[in-house]
């Protein structure tokens, strides 16, 4: 596509997020570098994707506003996740849980860390911190 704006503009419904893959890092580099000035949040999620959401987009702070509806603290919402465009859920959540083949970044800043994706790792945080299972 020539023009990922254009296009978005013409839509008759709001283009709440744009993922850009690319054939390299070097590419979604110059991508970001274009994209700095934009009044959006951009994340890196896959090996060589950018995505572009609103601002206030956010899981963190789609968390924090599901929480509240609910009626519970932070420290009661466990979160889950493997990428950059888990950041800002796994900071705010009471427990965070990284899958095993998420970044090294994002391991580091998890509490704990199961399974990958294909190794039932979602499965497993479920079992182990909802329902007290191992």
């Amino acid at each position: 596509m020539d023009d990922v704006l254009a296009y978005c503009e013409e839509q008759d419904y709001v283009v709440e997020k744009i993922c850009l893959y690319h054939l390299s890092k070097e590419a979604r580099e110059e991508t970001l570098a274009f994209c700095k000035n934009f009044d959006a949040s951009l994340v890196f999620a896959e090996e060589t994707s950018l995505e572009l959401t609103h601002p206030l987009a956010d899981k963190g702070l789609g968390l924090k506003w599901l929480s509240d509806y609910l009626g519970l603290s932070l420290s009661e919402c466990i979160a889950v996740g493997d990428s950059f465009n888990d950041e800002s859920i796994l900071k705010v959540a009471g427990l965070s849980v990284s899958m095993g083949n998420g970044k090294s970044e994002i391991k580091s800043l998890c509490d704990e860390i199961v399974c990958d994706n294909d190794h039932g790792g979602v499965a497993m945080a479920i079992h182990k911190f909802l329902l007290g299972r191992s």
